[in-house]
């Protein structure tokens, strides 16, 4: 760490201390409903399919609850993801995030898997995730479960670095109607709302929705960056008890957006790139997914799972329509000391592609399938030793038969000292834009470049060993260390992109192969502090070398991760129903495509917040408090080829908020 960034964080930490200092002399309420302990006992879904208490996972899992999200200040699920350990999140628009897990700083988080209530919101168009679509009422989300390190013997190909669980809540846990506002100088509006009630006994339901305005980014250069963005989304759910042994759920999600940007529109052979602005674009679509659950005893149940989406995505420089359904059916016994989970499912999806004469698809219908079945046996050797065996057999429309075992154990010789580890295969197979797209011309430092996709593109593999160590020595001290190591083959590299060759106005195509190889090392550590009752602290670290034996000028943005990242945070609850929380975030330079390097920054975000009663909440949040801007990633998929606009930078960020509850 640079010595600026050493002396603000210490700096921060002297200027909580006289707030610390005034709050023990008066008085105050617990800085959260749950103490560390309980917070152990949080129980969680996404590294099994099954309910464990967060500290018997062996897994490196971070759990984000709903009172992180409130006192965070954030607007976003992305922003969010910033305080877990190993996620690196940089934002390159107003709309895009670059988020990774132990690298793959891409704008599309190729090796992710993020889940909505179970539900895959990865898409094949691109290998990843559209995050400008990911916009839910954070006040509906119970909590955000984060797995860093493979999931794909439970989840499937593509969760190799990691997988996401945006869980809900229940209709039932909330009561009544909500409303919350905010606006101010780039969140120029932002606004939610909820009702939830019931019918009859059995049951309940919520409505709730979301809209966001935000406005446009600056250039470092300081010119308009034309990625304004304005979002609307209407969530529903419905939980019945259908008997003492069966409750049902459905709900249903529409999001539909307006983005500004920038686009060329005709193919452009002169080196001179031709762009006609466009006031605005759309995104729309929609999902419903009903969920049953048949508890057939203590020791036994069944689960079924049936969802549909689909999304247009409409821009001047082609149109994309895409839906998919998806089907698992799940059965969990306990026999002796065993405990098995298995299932079995499928998954269609398909999309229609009208092309331009800068991006062809083809062929421009295609349907892809996955089906798959898993089994995963969690046997109690002793009291004190778990081991867990699973795998999943998959088959899919590009690559065939996969294959994705893992191996886990879990030991705990007192109650305060935890160990465990996972040895586990997972890969990542093929997009559409690995081998059916082909972007043409593509202008690099004003020279073409034709990016084709390859027919014989493979899924990338990779095998990563963890290794992790909970310790808690006291009741108010909570330590989380983690150390990897991570082999990938068959990495995704740009061949014919360098040395660029151009003859006679000929272009040159730069194909997508799997030549590539690389290895990682890494650890993350967590620490959570309970000062005082009212004064909590939480300080992340994370540490990741990524090395490879392919050209610089031929990787991708998925290689690059911050070697350092740290992220502090202050949460204290003062005199008054008055909160304080100050959370500062710095990380090492990354490097992007073709060896361009995104640099280091530091950035402090505080909110203060005041309930005048325990349905009313007015705060004022500052994000980015000690620059005017900092730049944080290059979106090199739209900055170079697409949209001319100018690198964006993040702006400094200050707006009020009012919640309300009746």
């Amino acid at each position: 760490m640079s010595p600026r960034a050493a002396a603000l964080l210490v700096t921060l930490l002297g200027l909580s201390a006289p707030l610390a200092a005034h709050a023990d002399a008066s008085g105050s309420g617990r800085v959260d409903d749950l103490t560390l302990e309980e917070l152990l006992e949080i129980e969680v879904t996404s590294a099994s399919k099954k309910p464990q208490r967060i500290g018997q996972v062996p897994a490196a899992i971070y759990v984000i609850t709903q009172e992180d999200i409130r006192r965070s200040g954030q607007t976003s699920i992305p922003e969010l993801l910033r305080m877990v350990p190993g996620v690196n999140v940089r934002k390159s628009t107003v709309s895009g995030w670059h988020v990774g897990i132990r690298g793959d700083q891409d704008k599309f988080s190729r090796t992710l898997l993020p889940l909505v209530d179970g539900r895959s919101v990865y898409t094949s168009t691109f290998s990843g995730t559209y995050w400008d679509f990911q916009e839910i009422p954070l006040e509906d989300i119970e909590r955000i479960e984060v797995i860093r390190g493979p999931g794909a013997s439970i989840w499937g190909s593509n969760a190799v670095q990691g997988v996401i669980n945006i869980i809900r809540k229940p209709a039932a846990q909330d009561e009544g109607s909500r409303v919350s506002v905010l606006g101010g100088n780039e969140e120029r509006l932002t606004t939610s709302f909820a009702h939830s009630g019931s019918l009859g006994r059995a049951l309940d339901f919520r409505a709730s929705g979301r809209y966001v305005n935000r406005d446009a980014s600056k250039g470092r250069d300081g010119s308009h960056a034309v990625d304004d963005y304005r979002l609307g989304t209407l969530q529903l759910r419905a939980d019945l008890a259908a008997t003492e042994r069966d409750t049902v759920t459905l709900q249903g999600d529409w999001v539909g957006s307006e983005l500004g940007g920038r686009f060329r529109r005709d193919l452009d052979t002169t080196g001179n790139n031709f762009f006609v602005e466009a006031a605005s674009y759309g995104v729309r679509g929609g999902n419903s997914m009903l969920k049953w659950h048949h508890q057939i005893s203590e020791r036994a149940s069944t689960d079924a799972q049936l969802y549909w989406d689909t999304s247009t995505r409409d821009l001047p420089l082609y149109r994309e329509i895409r839906s998919s359904w998806d089907l698992e059916l799940r059965n969990r016994i306990e026999l002796g000391r065993h405990d098995l989970n298995w299932g079995v499912g499928g998954r269609r999806q398909g999309d229609r592609w009208n092309d331009s004469l800068n991006l062809v698809v083809e062929p421009d219908e295609q349907a892809e399938a996955i089906y798959h079945s898993f089994a995963q046996d969690d046997i109690a050797v002793t009291d004190a030793l778990k081991l867990t065996f699973g795998t999943r057999l998959e088959w899919n429309t590009y690559t065939g038969w996969e294959v994705q075992p893992s191996a886990r154990f879990f030991y705990a010789p007192q109650p305060r000292h935890q160990f465990w580890g996972s040895l586990a295969r997972a890969v990542r197979i093929p997009a559409r834009s690995d081998r059916e797209i082909t972007v043409v011309p593509e202008y690099v430092f004003g020279l073409p470049i034709s990016f084709a996709g390859d027919q014989d593109f493979d899924s990338e593999v990779v095998v990563e060993l963890d290794l992790g160590y909970r310790l808690q020595p006291a009741e108010n001290l909570q330590l989380d260390l983690t150390a990897f190591a991570r082999d990938t083959e068959n990495f995704k590299v740009y061949e014919g992109v360098v040395p660029f060759i151009v003859f006679m106005d000929v272009i040159v195509p730069a194909y997508n192969t799997n030549r590539g190889e690389a290895q990682a090392i890494g650890a993350e550590a967590s620490i959570r502090w309970e000062v005082r009752d009212w004064w909590r602290l939480a300080l992340n670290y994370s540490h990741c070398n990524i090395s490879s034996n392919t050209p610089l000028n031929t990787q991708g943005a998925e290689l690059s991760a911050p070697h350092h990242l740290i992220v502090l945070q202050h949460q204290l609850s003062l005199p008054g129903a008055v909160e304080v929380g100050v959370t500062s975030y710095y990380s090492t330079r990354v490097r992007d495509i073709g060896g361009l390097e995104s640099p280091s920054y530091m950035r402090h975000d505080a909110r203060i917040a005041w309930q005048p009663t325990p349905r009313l909440e007015l705060a004022v949040v500052g994000q980015n408090l000690f620059n005017p801007l900092h730049f944080e990633a290059r979106d090199f998929f739209e900055v170079e080829g697409f949209t001319g606009r100018p690198d964006s930078a993040v702006q400094r960020s200050i707006f009020g908020e009012i919640r309300a509850q009746f």
